[in-house]
């Protein structure tokens, strides 16, 4: 018998909430053994944007109707309620001043565990939580220095009270993107609530079409479809994606994101995947350079992407030629 409860943290966006996020809440609860999952939704998004016309309140409702019938699940409003961006230090650093015998298990994926070290005041994480990461299938761990890597056998058997330890879970989760259900409902598409997914009702009306199209389009920023944009990428497994920040050196755009395929039909199939979160925001795309081009681009007007295979990236430099000596990309 545990002296002290096995709490697991499970933060986000949710934007919007799915049957992904639900999967690897259940399969944390399983397989790490925890008593609780304490579910917290951002409010305000540091890294990101969240989509426009939806409130963190509303998002935080749909977090709540989803999680309801799981067992051990408690959804948390300390972000939303905070009405400011709130890093994740701040969150760990509340759970060790009110419980201070409980080493929280933060939740990630491999994309949010890559990037950890870019997070706010980071290495301090280190000493507020465990983390389990959750891999996508035929991704490979990637090992960060300054935490201890346990395997799942070892970490199920025992309770670590100090912070700074990994473990890999490479179980099986849906292949399901936020992005790609943002881009549905922006098409018209309805999702139907199930008792799998737990979709709110409200989730079509508030993530669906807009009816002013004027004011639903003044809401999209460069920075807002440069996320979809890179999400879309990624979805579609292109590599060695950048964007870079050309605001005032370029005439014609404000962005530039950069990606590699490894043949011609995965650029092409890059190409069409941007093409689709720009008619999705309602914004047009032009592709130019196809049949068997090696450089792809889709100009989305302030955002233009550029397709390359490997080789031809190499010989183009063009993340050399336009990136400033204080790095500009994001």
């Amino acid at each position: 018998m545990r002296q002290t409860p096995r709490i697991g943290v499970f933060g986000g966006s949710f934007d919007p909430p799915h049957e992904g996020h639900l999967a690897l809440a259940e399969t944390a609860i399983k397989r790490l053994c925890l008593d609780e999952l304490w579910v917290i939704p951002v409010g305000q998004a540091i890294h990101r944007s969240l989509s426009a016309g939806i409130t963190a309140q509303q998002r935080l409702q749909l977090v709540a109707a989803m999680f309801r019938n799981t067992p051990k699940t408690h959804v948390l409003d300390w972000e939303v309620s905070a009405n400011a961006p709130v890093p994740s230090c701040d969150t760990l650093a509340r759970i060790q001043q009110a419980w201070p015998a409980i080493m929280p298990i933060f939740l990630l994926g491999m994309d949010a565990w890559q990037k950890i070290e870019q997070w706010v005041d980071y290495p301090i994480h280190r000493k507020l939580c465990n983390i389990a990461v959750f891999l996508r299938v035929g991704i490979t761990p990637c090992r960060i220095n300054g935490w201890k890597t346990l395997d799942l056998a070892t970490w199920q058997t025992r309770q670590y009270k100090d912070g700074g330890h990994v473990v890999f879970l490479s179980d099986g989760l849906p292949d399901v993107s936020a992005t790609h259900i943002r881009k549905q409902l922006r098409c018209g598409h309805i999702l139907l609530s199930t008792k799998k997914q737990g979709n709110h009702p409200l989730l079509n009306q508030w993530y669906g079409r807009k009816q002013n199209t004027e004011e639903y389009m003044n809401n999209i920023t460069v920075e807002r479809l440069s996320d979809d944009v890179l999400a879309a990428l990624e979805d579609k497994k292109g590599m060695n994606i950048i964007q870079i920040n050309v605001q005032g050196r370029c005439d014609f755009a404000d962005r530039f994101i950069i990606a590699t395929g490894r043949s011609g039909r995965q650029l092409d199939a890059l190409a069409q995947s941007v093409s689709q979160v720009a008619h999705a925001l309602g914004l047009p795309a032009k592709i130019e350079g196809r049949d068997g081009m090696e450089w792809l681009l889709v100009d989305l007007g302030d955002v233009v992407v550029h397709l390359f295979l490997p080789e031809t990236r190499e010989n183009f430099q063009l993340e050399r030629l336009w990136a400033r000596p204080e790095s500009d990309s994001e």
